[in-house]
């Protein structure tokens, strides 16, 4: 068993906290003793608290029945409940915006390499080991006698100070492979470092091909994660230091071109985030158009294979490489000033794509345009 580090936070969450999500986590804590069940608050949320980083993203380990207890705080918030019984986790819609996330201590197994969990009822310190990081195992108590008191199984406190991203255990990344891109996103977010022994693992799990078993849903999810980063710039060349970007298809290569590519997007979606705020963008599938710019389509179908994306999101991309070459050989031509013709080109067209052309085309004044394309039309109406 390892040693437990606790410590008193109860008055740093008063002075750091809003007081309505205050309150919210002492309902929970009341709910939780009336229930006679012992209630905690985990991973980025203490994490994240810890190293001066505001994250609202509230995760619950419940030491007894997650699932009831979640039904009995659906009730007290007045919340919309999702139940995911394989897993015997729970998700709670509040109101107010806030989301809760509800689980059982649990240990999981793993069949095999990269599979999906077996899941198993444990304790808190239990639960807490089979996490990816030593930074991710940090919770804070939530009853009414501990409230806000730090629990600290595996020196988590120590690494965050070191800004260490360190592994739990030796099998930890053949366990869940996407642990891989975890580590990495992990370390460039917070300008931490990866451990040598732990980068070491990585290098043994890469070599052995571990991310081509990864669950679809999985890779899929973390790449969306990693490519929604505030700089996925850093994020994509420090995992082509470990697999060279095989880990989206072996014909991608990290260069200056593609580095350029990609701060480009940036640039561009900076822009749309300016003059479009209440228009939602997938970020993460700007980027991804430019980090496959260069591949074909037969490449591209080979990045479904691996990826779980959904249907619409495959024929954007489709898309971009079937028909994307027209459009800009078409941006070239339109007259500077004429926006109705360039609403006319990017009408029916995902924003996505827009973004991505418009920022590939070398027209001379053509993001001017495009801004007043934005202001002009798709502010009033986007038309995909």
């Amino acid at each position: 068993m390892p040693k437990i580090k606790t410590k008193d936070l109860s008055k740093k969450l008063k002075t750091i906290l809003p007081i309505h999500l205050l309150d919210l986590l002492r309902d929970i804590g009341e709910l939780a003793d009336k229930k006679k069940v012992a209630v905690y608050i985990v991973g980025g949320f203490v994490r994240d608290m810890l190293i001066g980083i505001s994250n609202f993203d509230i995760d619950l380990v419940i030491e007894g029945d997650a699932i009831a207890f979640s039904k009995d705080l659906k009730e007290k918030l007045n919340a919309k409940l999702k139940i995911s019984p394989r897993f015997k986790t729970a998700k709670l819609l509040l109101n107010n915006g806030l989301s809760i996330d509800l689980a059982m201590a649990r240990t999981e197994f793993y069949a095999y390499p990269a599979a999906l969990p077996i899941v198993e009822s444990s304790s808190l310190v239990k639960d807490l080991s089979r996490r990816d990081f030593t930074i991710n195992t940090l919770a804070l108590s939530l009853n009414k006698k501990t409230f806000g008191i730090l629990i600290d199984s595996f020196e988590a406190s120590r690494d965050l100070k070191q800004k260490r991203i360190k592994i739990l255990h030796d099998l930890s990344f053949m366990d869940d492979p996407t642990r891989i891109l975890r580590a990495v996103r992990f370390e460039q977010r917070f300008n931490f470092r990866i451990d040598k022994y732990t980068q070491n693992l990585i290098l043994a799990a890469i070599d052995k091909k571990i991310l081509k078993k990864a669950e679809k849903f999985r890779m899929t999810n973390e790449l969306i994660l990693l490519l929604n980063e505030p700089n996925p710039l850093k994020v994509i060349r420090r995992m082509n230091t470990f697999d060279e970007l095989d880990f989206i298809h072996p014909n991608i290569k990290f260069n200056k071109s593609l580095s350029k590519k990609i701060k480009a997007v940036a640039e561009i979606i900076k822009c749309y985030k300016k003059y479009c705020q209440d228009l939602s963008v997938k970020i993460w599938m700007v980027y991804l158009m430019a980090i496959i710019d260069d591949l074909n389509i037969h490449d591209l179908k080979e990045i479904f294979a691996v990826f779980n994306f959904n249907k619409k999101d495959k024929d954007i991309l489709l898309e971009i490489k079937q028909t994307g070459g027209n459009v800009l050989e078409a941006l070239h031509f339109i007259p500077v000033r004429k926006i109705s013709e360039l609403a006319e080109l990017l009408k029916g067209r995902a924003v996505e794509e827009c973004l991505f052309l418009i920022n590939k085309s070398k027209k001379t004044g053509i993001k001017k345009m495009f801004i007043e394309y934005l202001v002009k039309y798709v502010n009033v109406k986007l038309d995909n």
